[in-house]
């Protein structure tokens, strides 16, 4: 008899248990905190790997050479400028350079990508072969002027 009655209360607390919202919210309340220990440390992991491979873009761009820019040929021509000194008594040099753009500039280039390899990271670098080739004006060409005294 006795054991009915523990049995009929173990029953009642297992029912209210199973029945109870409270006990289901708090329930997976734990679980979802359990959860966030492994998210954590997949975060973590994912973080360092990408240090990592900007670290090593960085390091294998650095030691291809960069980046490029290129530019099309200019004409730096120097020449000499007399210009009268604060006396008025004497003149004094000074070298200028004047520099010729082309009217008209072309460049073919061939590209060829190239992937290297660093522990597991892949970074694609770049090969170029350039041609240039330009066309400058004979006559009346705008011109920069740099000024270099000495």
């Amino acid at each position: 008899m006795e054991n009915v009655q523990n049995k009929n209360i173990f029953d009642r607390i297992n029912d209210s248990i199973s029945q109870s919202i409270t006990f289901k919210l708090i329930s997976i309340g734990i679980m979802v905190m359990l959860l966030l220990i492994p998210k954590s440390m997949i975060s973590d992991l994912i973080y360092e790997r990408e240090q990592r491979m900007e670290a090593t873009v960085h390091e294998i761009t650095d030691m291809w050479s960069g980046s490029q820019t290129v530019a099309g040929p200019l004409l730096t021509v120097p020449y000499k400028v007399y210009i009268e000194s604060e006396d008025k008594e004497t003149m004094v040099e000074s070298i200028r350079y004047a520099t010729f753009l082309p009217d008209e500039l072309s460049i073919e280039s061939n590209i060829v990508p190239e992937e290297r390899h660093r522990g597991i990271f892949k970074v694609i670098v770049y090969k170029a072969q350039l041609r240039l080739k330009g066309k400058f004006q004979t006559s009346g060409p705008d011109v920069i002027d740099h000024v270099a005294d000495l």
